[in-house]
């Protein structure tokens, strides 16, 4: 267990992780091989400082499926460069990937406290992702998956939101040869479900016909994946939150995740309009 516990390092609430031991000696000693002598703090340890703190300055070392051990497995991937399946240490330097990261975990718990078999979303993104760069379709990951990406505080959510430019280049044979299934079909959505029950949703919606377009790369466990900038993430969530049509609680917490992006990276309030900052004033 460290002496110290320097700020912006990446840990983790004890209770998302409880009854996981410490990095032993050897580990730590790999660790600090692989970040060329950065701060190594076992996100396992059972420290806690804060949940606002979970994702810290991205040139501190982020520890992501390396802390939270697959929820007991015995050689995690990563860990032991010798194990089966095992690759170096690696340090996840890229806060995104560290988001997508605790989000699986939190997945897992979530499961694990409803007694059903544990389990994330993790692969049906990465098969959804291969499906769609073999197909050669543009698309953005949106809705909670992207906020994982890019606002700092832990985030869980039981779907994968997904938007393209038309829902004509959905690639439904190749999805369905994956295993998934659609479930329903409405104006400018679809609803799929993953072989492991995961539910995607597709929109069509001419609004974010140009986000798709600039949606960013992201790698993960080495399948690309389109994610939507946060810019736009973040024009979307008000333009969600000024709909009436959801139900209020929908809005008011379309409204906290933008005030949540702009407490990530406040620099963004420059791109906002008078109108999208008056939304966020009541706040």
């Amino acid at each position: 267990m460290p002496a110290s516990w320097p700020d912006g390092i990446f840990h983790a609430d004890q209770e998302l992780l409880a009854g996981h031991g410490d990095l032993d000696s050897l580990d730590r000693e790999r660790l600090d091989a692989a970040c060329e002598g950065r701060d190594v703090v076992d996100a396992a340890s059972g420290l806690h400082q804060g949940d606002h703190d979970l994702v810290g300055d991205p040139d501190d070392l982020i520890l992501a499926d390396l802390a939270v051990f697959d929820l007991g497995e015995p050689n995690p991937q990563g860990l032991d460069p010798e194990a089966p399946g095992g690759t170096p240490p690696a340090c996840y330097d890229d806060a995104m990937r560290s988001g997508l990261e605790i989000g699986f975990a939190l997945d897992r718990r979530w499961h694990l406290m409803r007694s059903e078999d544990e389990g994330s979303k993790k692969p049906a993104l990465l098969l959804l992702g291969r499906v769609f760069a073999d197909a050669a379709v543009p698309y953005a990951i949106i809705g909670g998956v992207a906020l994982q990406v890019h606002q700092a505080e832990p985030r869980t959510t039981l779907d994968i939101d997904v938007a393209v430019r038309d829902s004509r280049e959905i690639p439904r044979p190749q999805l369905k040869a994956a295993g998934f299934s659609e479930t329903g079909r409405f104006t400018h959505s679809e609803n799929w479900l993953g072989p492991d029950d995961t539910p995607v949703q597709f929109t069509d919606d001419p609004a974010l016909a140009a986000a798709v377009a600039r949606a960013e790369l992201l790698e993960l466990d080495g399948v690309p994946l389109r994610v939507i900038r946060r810019a736009d993430l973040l024009h979307e969530k008000l333009r969600a939150g000024a709909d009436p049509a959801p139900r209020r609680s929908k809005r008011l917490q379309d409204l906290a995740d933008a005030q949540s992006l702009l407490e990530s990276d406040p620099a963004l309030a420059a791109e906002l309009t008078a109108a999208e900052s008056a939304l966020l004033d009541p706040l």
